[in-house]
């Protein structure tokens, strides 16, 4: 069985980005070019199964992007 999943968009750059300001806070992350390790878990909500955890994979390059806030909260709530 074959699913596509959608991440959050820039959820990956999002945590990368931060993870890189936070070892290196003195330099920018814009257009930095890094490699990366990630690993993600799954679960089937409602299955009753464990989560599965594949093995780690390799991202030999990911450009980090600026991290842009776009949300503006409403003039007015009512």
């Amino acid at each position: 069985m074959t699913e596509a999943i959608k991440l959050k968009k820039n959820g990956l750059n999002e945590a990368l980005a931060e993870q890189y300001q936070n070892a290196y806070p003195d330099e920018s992350y814009i257009r930095k070019a890094i490699s990366a390790y990630i690993r993600m878990t799954a679960e089937i909500t409602g299955s009753g199964m464990e989560n599965s955890t594949p093995n780690v994979i390799k991202l030999e390059q990911v450009k980090l992007a600026e991290v842009n806030i776009t949300l503006e909260p409403p003039a007015e709530i009512t």
